[in-house]
């Protein structure tokens, strides 16, 4: 079943055209890799998609997107605040229930942040806050993620294991990333934009170094 299907649409920025006619097709289920120069209209795609899909996504921000002032497990909280009353939303912001706190935990383990449940994003490192961005993603219900260079902020032996993580936490994921040895690794297929067209959508296993650098020569 497709979740998007785009047929021959563009973006446009004042006389900048950032996507130019392109069509999509994208099931449910995919684990899908956005590939391609800065600039070429990923973060557009991405933004496109998202707009389709609206409210059955949670959003992995490029600039993470926390309230810094609150802790890691108020951030996080945030990716079911909308399905839950605002009496449980206002006494979890006091005091955080047992039964969050249990349900959060794990996911923070999982993400190397279990010891930072209860500090403010602000104390955190780049890495550390783009982690907690990435835990909320994981705790919304939400069965879609789409990510905006989701590991940007990480060290390179994290980035690959987070990138994993969240292909397989969601049922379909879609990630713009910088990294394409990472994106080769961890997606079922890749969807390579370049100057507002779509180069060429293939799989890893199909693609060849022509390709690759044929997608980020000048």
């Amino acid at each position: 079943m497709n979740i998007i299907d785009f047929q021959n649409i563009s973006v446009s920025y004042g006389d900048f055209v950032a996507l130019k006619d392109i069509s999509l097709q994208i099931s449910k289920g995919e684990k899908i890799a956005l590939i391609g120069p800065s600039g070429a209209g990923k973060s557009t795609l991405l933004r496109k998609i998202h707009e389709s899909l609206a409210e059955d996504t949670a959003f992995i921000h490029q600039d993470f997107a926390l309230v810094k002032q609150l802790s890691v497990f108020h951030n996080v909280y945030m990716g079911k605040l909308h399905k839950k009353s605002i009496f449980k939303n206002i006494r979890n912001l006091l005091i955080p229930e047992k039964e969050e706190l249990s349900a959060i935990s794990p996911i923070l383990s999982n993400l190397m942040l279990e010891d930072k449940i209860h500090e403010k994003t602000a104390a955190l490192s780049g890495g550390q806050q783009q982690r907690t961005a990435i835990a909320r993603a994981f705790y919304s219900p939400a069965n879609i993620v789409l990510g905006d260079e989701p590991v940007s902020s990480q060290d390179p032996e994290n980035t690959e294991k987070v990138i994993s993580m969240i292909m397989k936490h969601k049922e379909t994921v879609i990630l713009s990333l910088h990294n394409v040895e990472a994106a080769l690794s961890c997606a079922e297929r890749l969807i390579a934009v370049k100057d507002g067209n779509i180069l060429f959508d293939t799989t890893p296993t199909k693609i060849s170094k022509e390709q690759i650098k044929e997608l980020y020569s000048q």
